[in-house]
């Protein structure tokens, strides 16, 4: 044993280091003023009902309230026909996702955010078309 008591302490400060790292990162992205922060929607509503509470509940009404005007609902329209783009040109299928935040201001009030996930669809051909390039090759070619 005396062979390895000259590195073993520091072989063990080294592994509660980076446990306490991971441990406040993991802290941060789940908790918020000691409150916690949600991922999913399930979550929020597990959360409520744990907690006896509605605030993630009215959080997400209070979204989708305001962002339901930009949804319309087409009738007799599948998920897979959306998709293609096809049904209403310059329109495309794109899903979306809940960003849950809290904000200190007198009270801790609970934010639902609606975000698309604009990472999924394909750009526009207006955007993509041949000419328009990058903002590098544009000033490019105002050069020559």
């Amino acid at each position: 044993m005396p062979a390895f008591n000259w590195w073993v302490h520091k072989v063990i400060k080294r592994k509660e280091r980076l446990i306490k790292k991971v441990e406040s990162k993991y802290w941060r992205t789940t908790h918020k003023f000691g409150i916690d922060i949600p991922k999913p929607v399930e979550e929020a509503y597990e959360i409520d009902r744990a907690t006896g509470t509605s605030h993630w509940s009215r959080a997400i009404e209070k979204e989708m309230k305001v962002v339901r005007f930009a949804f319309e609902k087409l009738d007799n329209v599948s998920e897979e026909q959306m998709r293609t783009g096809k049904v209403r040109p310059g329109y495309c299928y794109s899903t979306t996702h809940m960003i849950f935040d809290i904000k200190m201001g007198g009270a801790f009030t609970r934010k639902a955010r609606l975000v698309a996930d604009g990472h999924k669809t394909q750009p526009s051909t207006s955007i993509t078309q041949e000419g328009s390039g990058t903002t590098r090759e544009r000033k490019e070619k105002e050069i020559k």
